[in-house]
């Protein structure tokens, strides 16, 4: 395993030690304070985007399926949304990825954010964000429909039935990241596939 910055984005990614004083109270009141030290890998924001459309009245949604040599062991395919590290705001960062991994262009104002979360604050300094976009059938390339590869990133993109992705998640034959599996539950709630009880 390589340790220290990555090889190949020096100056994005980095393993850092923190320091900070740290406030202990008791019942709300000052009881003095420590140094608290920690290392974390200092890393850029990210986005993810997960366009939909209707096709023959089912909702469908567009993945990539992607090679992630960061898993142990043999499996290393995961099932995507579109998406990326940032370097503008979060609707541009999303729609250049979007076009970048499949070749479907939007309108960065035409994107929902639902999500702007921590990623792991106790290991990692960045954040994700996340959207969603409608999209038209017409939009969709030919190629991307037919099922047929894209290598402008060399990732598979696959349209899928956004209820079947959601049946399988939900039976834990799917594996998942985080944010994917967030953005099918908020698709799904706004499109009433799922219930929002809150």
């Amino acid at each position: 395993y390589h340790t220290g910055k990555a090889e190949d984005q020096e100056s994005l990614i980095a393993e850092k030690v923190g320091r900070a004083k740290v406030a202990i109270t008791d019942n709300g009141k000052p009881a003095g304070t420590y140094t608290s030290e920690r290392a974390f890998i200092e890393a850029p924001d990210g986005a993810t985007l997960l366009p939909y459309f209707k096709k023959d009245g089912e909702w469908m949604v567009i993945m990539v399926r992607q090679f992630r040599i960061a898993f142990p062991g043999g499996e290393k395919e995961t099932l995507e949304c579109p998406g990326g590290e940032l370097y503008s705001n979060a609707r541009d960062g999303m729609a250049h990825e979007l076009a970048e991994e499949t070749n479907v262009f939007v309108n960065p104002d035409s994107i929902t954010i639902v999500l702007h979360e921590i990623a792991w604050p106790s290991v990692l300094s960045c954040s994700m964000w996340g959207g969603i976009v409608e999209i038209t059938e017409a939009m969709v390339p030919n190629a991307i429909l037919a099922g047929e590869w894209f290598d402008g990133e060399y990732t598979a993109i696959e349209v899928h039935p956004l209820a079947e992705l959601l049946r399988a998640k939900e039976s834990s034959k799917l594996k998942l990241d985080v944010w994917t599996s967030h953005l099918l539950d908020e698709l799904a709630k706004r499109l009433e596939l799922l219930v929002r009880k809150y």
